[in-house]
C-alpha cells in the first residue's frame, strides 16, 4: 500500500492520481466521491475502491482491502469501481 504523500501527490488532481495509479497498476483506495464521478463519466483507471467516509474502522477498511486484493486480479480491477 502506497499513500498520496509516500509519491507526494498531496495536492496534485484526482486526474494525476489516476494517471500515477495506472502508471504502476495499482487500485486507488479512496472516500473522495469526486473519484467515482471521474468513473462515471468514463475516465480510464485501474481500479477504484470506495468506502464512504467514517463508515467504518480502519482495520474494517484494511479487511475490505486484502479481501478485495484476494478476490479480484489486477486485471478484473481495470475500469472498475468496488464499493468496501
Amino acid at each position: 500500500m502506497t499513500t498520496a504523500a509516500d509519491v507526494r501527490l498531496n495536492g496534485a488532481t484526482d486526474m494525476e492520481h489516476l494517471a500515477f495509479a495506472s502508471s504502476q497498476r495499482r487500485v486507488v483506495a479512496t472516500h473522495d466521491d469526486d473519484f467515482l464521478r471521474l468513473h462515471a463519466q468514463g475516465a480510464a483507471h485501474t481500479g477504484i475502491a470506495y468506502c464512504r467516509q467514517q463508515s467504518m474502522t480502519i482495520g474494517e477498511l484494511l479487511r475490505r482491502v486484502v479481501l478485495l486484493h484476494d478476490l479480484l486480479s489486477p486485471e478484473e480491477m481495470i475500469g472498475r469501481v468496488e464499493f468496501l
